[in-house]
């Protein structure tokens, strides 16, 4: 399963939408600074997820 998230800053009030197959630990990434596209908007909150079977159609729907 795949999962199209969607988070956004509690700093900035940006969205961001990203695909993952472990959202848990794609989360921690963004809030621990790892990613560099969210690392100036940290902290994130999670807004919206909807799980998918493949990749593929995650990655469209993203």
């Amino acid at each position: 399963m795949y999962i199209v998230y969607i988070i956004q800053s509690e700093i900035t009030f940006k969205y961001y939408v990203g695909q993952t197959d472990h959202l848990t630990n794609r989360l921690y990434r963004h809030n621990s600074g790892f990613s560099l596209s969210t690392k100036s908007g940290k902290p994130w909150c999670l807004i919206y997820e909807v799980e998918l079977p493949t990749r593929s159609e995650a990655m469209i729907l993203e």
